[in-house]
């Protein structure tokens, strides 16, 4: 079982467990783009942006760390194995730069796919702030 397999078990029925999310995280939600997912959870205790599936039994995920002055590292994306190549990954990108952006966030993008992301959807760009520019 890997690290993300094990997080989201852990994770997941805890968030999960009813239609009501557990007053014991620090979450804050967006409306979804689409009808197929539920809203999009920004959970400030794990560090991950989750995107419930059609009935909220898989979720996607974008995981991140926290940086000095409220950067976000965004630097993993997990779709489940069995719903890959459906453009789950790509909506579930969205809708964290949109969440992102309505909120006035910066991100690094160090995840491959996120970084691919940015390339085709420049509109983006003034989200990110590059690893050069952060004086590391």
């Amino acid at each position: 079982m890997n690290f993300v397999t094990r997080f989201v078990s852990r994770v997941q029925p805890q968030i999960f467990k009813s239609n009501v999310v557990s007053s014991a995280f620090n979450l804050s939600t967006s409306m979804s783009l689409s009808t197929k997912y539920g809203k999009l959870i920004n959970d400030n205790v794990t560090c991950a942006f989750y995107l419930p599936i059609g009935d909220g039994s898989d979720m996607a995920m974008i995981l991140y760390e926290k940086q000095k002055g409220g950067l976000l590292n965004l630097h993993h994306t997990e779709v489940p194995e069995h719903l890959r190549n459906d453009g789950i990954a790509h909506d579930l990108a969205k809708e964290v730069f949109e969440y992102c952006s309505a909120r006035n966030l910066k991100v690094l993008l160090t995840c491959d796919f996120l970084q691919k992301y940015l390339e085709e959807n420049p509109k983006y760009k003034d989200l990110v702030v590059i690893r050069e520019k952060m004086n590391v």
